[in-house]
């Protein structure tokens, strides 16, 4: 048995889900359960169908306790969470679990759960694309956060050798794995390919046919901007901008997974005014939209890139960053190894931009963003046979 703790971000289900279904191919018996500790997460999974279908096809999706912050909610989700806790030490102790976090565990009172099951503990790093020194400087600039607790694991499994989590979990008995990315892993894309062309035709997106991929952020209030304000004005002026350049052509909006009710009304309020594109709002894997898209935009970097650059898709970062934060990244992007075009709100520039990558027939050439010398995926995949 596998039981997976989820963090509140869609991109750790992103990570996992395509490793646990290659997982399941090589052990079909192999009984997933995968846990939110967010409603919004879990029922952004479930309106991502290919994922929540692949999820179905795995095991189930469980919410670990509260689905809402109403009062009622969150005393029946307490009551639901000490019995989950209750049960779950008890398949530890009791039966042959293996479990998968990535940072859950770190803390208690889930903390006890490892403890009871130390052994068969793994820690995964939560994104592909990991998360680099300059990154971490720019979050803490944007919110200052506070420290982590320690991480634990008897298994460490990441994509880069710098992870932080590989210096700070020290022991003899400690295994640490590199692998490569998840999403690219031959059964997952055949996966994807065979089953994402129907889900792409229910958006109206035909077979072959290319298209551009927006990646929204949340569009809270964010330090990140020099106006915190500025994240629906942006995407405002970035679908304008391709109003101008490439009305035709259709785009595909991916919300942010958690954001709030009334920025998703500033969202559709947005999209509305720009009646002359061919817009479509959608929860799709960005594994799936990266086979077809011409390029990925956003007004942010989002470790969803990591897929578009697998995929060996242009990406864009059109944004206008507060000036600590361009004084910390030398007026470029936090993530440059992930964003091809950093454009510093100049719409002449996009304008320019966009025209050229459109115009050509050049593909964007694949980096190589993972050392397949050091790929431990298989060693990864076996130590759940154990």
């Amino acid at each position: 048995m596998i039981i997976v703790f989820l963090n509140n971000k869609l991109i750790s289900c992103d990570t996992i889900v395509p490793f646990l279904f290659e997982l399941k191919k090589k052990q079909p018996d192999k009984v997933i359960e995968l846990f939110c500790f967010n409603g919004a997460t879990y029922e952004t999974i479930l309106q991502n169908t290919i994922l929540a279908e692949a999820i179905i096809s795995l095991g189930t999706l469980r919410l670990f306790g509260t689905k809402t912050n109403k009062l009622s909610d969150k005393i029946v989700g307490k009551v639901h969470a000490i019995i989950n806790l209750i049960r779950l030490c008890g398949l530890v102790v009791f039966k042959n679990v293996h479990l998968i976090h990535f940072k859950a565990l770190n803390s208690w009172p889930l903390k006890l759960i490892y403890i009871l099951n130390r052994r068969r503990a793994f820690l995964f790093q939560p994104t592909m694309a990991g998360a680099t020194a300059l990154e971490r400087q720019v979050d803490n600039i944007v919110k200052l956060r506070r420290a982590s607790a320690k991480p634990v694991g008897s298994v460490l499994i990441g994509f880069q050798k710098n992870w932080n989590a590989f210096e700070l979990v020290k022991g003899a008995n400690t295994r640490k794995l590199v692998i490569s990315a998840t999403c690219n892993r031959h059964v997952w894309t055949e996966h994807l390919r065979q089953q994402g062309r129907v889900h792409l035709e229910k958006i109206g997106i035909p077979p072959g046919q290319q298209f551009i991929t927006y990646i929204l952020s949340s569009m809270g209030t964010n330090n990140f901007l020099k106006n915190p304000d500025d994240f629906p004005t942006l995407f405002d002026e970035t679908l304008a901008i391709l109003s101008q350049v490439c009305p035709d052509m259709p785009i595909i909006i991916k919300p942010h997974p958690v954001a709030l009710a009334e920025n998703l009304k500033l969202q559709e309020g947005i999209i509305k005014r720009h009646t002359n594109l061919n817009l479509i709002y959608a929860h799709m894997n960005p594994m799936l939209l990266a086979f077809q898209s011409k390029f990925f935009i956003c007004n942010c970097y989002s470790s969803t890139f990591v897929m578009a650059k697998e995929a060996g898709v242009t990406t864009i970062e059109y944004t206008d960053p507060s000036d600590a934060v361009l004084a910390a990244t030398d007026g470029g992007s936090m993530r440059p190894d992930m964003v091809d075009h950093f454009i510093q709100r100049e719409p002449e520039q996009l304008r320019l931009l966009l025209n050229g990558l459109l115009n050509s027939n050049v593909e964007c050439k694949k980096q190589t963003l993972f050392d397949l010398d050091q790929d431990d995926y298989e060693a990864a995949l076996s130590m759940f046979t154990l």
